[in-house]
């Protein structure tokens, strides 16, 4: 496995990553209409290509030799209710296709961005869940993530019959984290 920063080049396949593995997540949970809106309103090729172009973005790609098994989006941001230290980083995604779950490749990737932001001097990194998304709570929970207790409307969609609402994580990095 090996970890490759994305380019404006990679904005069609990063488009295509990203619909992939967000209608493998969460298809099953919404109105299939509203579910089509939401792909377009979020990883459409323009939106795409302006994430790669914006200097507070970052993307990174997992791959196994060629294949793309997922990627992670980072933003340079603060949400109400993260009240770590600056700098600070969003990990606005980290998908993984589902093929590729199990095996420690989400555990890799997401040590290796910690890491990563960690030696570039960034103090807290957070990121926002949805409620029942046990899997995922439980791999930032090991990895020192803690719920700040606060959430933020991730969509004007719903979950079902549910608001589609994140529980807000940070990541504050002492000597003892990453």
């Amino acid at each position: 496995m090996h970890i490759r920063q994305a380019t404006l080049a990679d904005a069609e396949i990063l488009s295509r990553i990203a619909i992939s593995t967000f209608t493998e997540t969460w298809e099953r949970y919404y109105n299939p209409q509203e579910f089509q809106k939401l792909l377009v309103e979020s990883f459409d090729l323009p939106l795409m290509q302006a994430a790669l172009a914006s200097p507070s973005t970052e993307v990174y790609f997992l791959l196994e030799g060629d294949e793309i098994l997922g990627y992670a989006l980072l933003r340079n941001s603060r949400e109400p209710g993260i009240d770590g230290p600056d700098p600070i980083m969003e990990l606005q995604r980290l998908y993984l296709a589902k093929s590729a779950h199990g095996g420690g490749r989400g555990q890799y990737f997401l040590t290796w961005l910690l890491e990563t932001l960690k030696s570039r001097g960034i103090r807290t990194v957070w990121l926002g869940v949805w409620q029942g998304n046990v899997r995922a709570k439980g791999l930032y929970e090991k990895n020192g993530f803690r719920d700040t207790g606060n959430t933020h409307l991730f969509s004007n969609y719903k979950l079902g019959d549910y608001d589609d609402i994140d529980q807000l994580y940070q990541l504050v990095f002492d000597e003892t984290t990453a």
